[in-house]
């Protein structure tokens, strides 16, 4: 599997970017040092997620946006995160989606 780091940090961009809030416009300068649950500044969209979803989803960024690329995790280390493994299969994830497709 290829290592592409600034793909890494780009994906790390999305994450955060979904998770700020719509009104605020935030570059990643200063993110680099806030990355814990209690410094983390995208953390009140997750405010409904368990204590254990939240300090996995700012652990995993933090993997993501290392500011020497050398540091950053790769995309194949990232895949064997904690946080993607507790997500559904991609067939759970079909399956899911067909029952609510028929439901509506």
């Amino acid at each position: 599997m290829a290592d592409h780091k600034r793909d890494v940090y780009s994906t790390a961009q999305l994450l955060v970017h979904f998770l700020k809030p719509p009104d605020r416009d935030m570059g990643f300068i200063g993110l680099h040092d806030k990355t814990a649950v209690e410094t983390f500044p995208f953390m009140a969209p997750l405010k409904n997620l368990p204590a254990q979803c939240k300090s996995e989803i700012v652990r995993l960024i933090s993997r993501m946006i290392k500011k020497e690329p050398d540091e950053r995790a790769s995309a194949e280390a990232l895949l064997g995160d904690p946080f993607f493994g507790a997500l559904p299969s991609r067939d759970q994830a079909h399956a899911i989606l067909e029952r609510l497709s028929r439901s509506s």
